[in-house]
């Protein structure tokens, strides 16, 4: 004989609903709603500060009369381009980690560093795309555009393929 009891009701079928915990995404919804491009603002306008720096020292640089100091200063001015630029390490690394923050997922931190990233280095190869479209006879916009749309969707796969 079979015995069916309450208690052994797979998990599946048991009513485990809470409107606490749908109180609780909804909120974060907002939050990350809110947050998200708050978060992509700050970031922009501390790197827009940090290449405006970079212009200000190379500047200085140029009106130097000491080639030591000048070399300093436009190595220095280097180092803030390459960190801050549109794909630079840190802007991307910031970007990334606001990801992260607005989706309170370290996955979503990793796949917003990583699609940046791969969006930064299919750049080229978009343009080489484009290139090799017009070559086969498609006219420009067209294959600019599909190659836009090539780069986009490998960006979104590389994405959502790195989370753990």
């Amino acid at each position: 004989m079979w015995a069916f009891h309450c208690r052994e009701v797979p998990l599946a079928y048991q009513n485990n609903f809470s409107e606490e915990q749908v109180q609780i995404a909804q909120e974060s919804v907002q939050a990350s709603q809110i947050l998200g491009p708050k978060l992509a603002n700050s970031i922009g306008t501390f790197a827009t500060g940090k290449l405006n720096e970079a212009a200000a020292l190379k500047l200085k640089a140029d009106t130097t009369d000491n080639p030591e100091e000048a070399a300093q200063l436009n190595k220095k001015a280097a180092q803030l381009e390459a960190n801050w630029g549109e794909s630079g390490a840190l802007r991307t690394l910031a970007h990334g980690l606001a990801s992260g923050l607005t989706d309170a997922s370290l996955e979503s931190a990793i796949g917003g560093i990583v699609a940046t990233l791969a969006a930064n280095g299919l750049g080229d190869l978009q343009d080489q795309l484009a290139g090799v479209l017009q070559e086969a006879g498609i006219n420009k916009d067209l294959s600019q555009s599909l190659a836009g749309l090539a780069s986009a969707t490998s960006t979104a796969a590389i994405g959502k393929c790195s989370g753990w």
